[in-house]
């Protein structure tokens, strides 16, 4: 996905959160790093957005103040974004998903198997 896709991607659901008063709470592994900082359009659109800084955890999950953050909301299910499905999605996906939190399948893999094969997935195929 094109840096210009993601932003606009994230930039989406920055809005929907700001505009219904959804919990948003942020992370970045490290923000210096390869995926750089947390996108400004994020906070910009949900002013609500919690930030927790990170100590270079892969899994999301791993950090303490991330889990305790999204705790807080009260919320059992949540949409999670990232920048790579296969890392920044998949490990605390899974590890929310085996405490008992609810995510719904958001269709960005799917997306990615489009763009790598040129194919449509079979379940789209008429």
């Amino acid at each position: 996905m094109s840096v210009p896709d993601l932003r606009r991607n994230a930039t989406v659901l920055a809005k929907v959160a700001g505009r219904t008063g959804m919990p948003v709470v942020a992370t970045a592994s490290v923000p210096e790093g390869p995926n750089g900082p947390l996108i400004p359009e994020i906070q910009e659109h949900a002013p609500q957005t919690v930030y927790v800084p990170r100590k270079g955890e892969v899994n999301a999950w791993d950090c303490v103040d991330f889990v305790e953050a999204v705790k807080t909301t009260g919320k059992k299910q949540f949409i999670i974004a990232g920048t790579l499905t296969t890392v920044c999605m998949a490990f605390p996906a899974l590890s929310a998903v085996a405490e008992g939190y609810q995510l719904p399948a958001e269709s960005h893999q799917k997306a990615q198997e489009v763009e790598r094969t040129g194919e449509p997935l079979d379940s789209e195929r008429d």
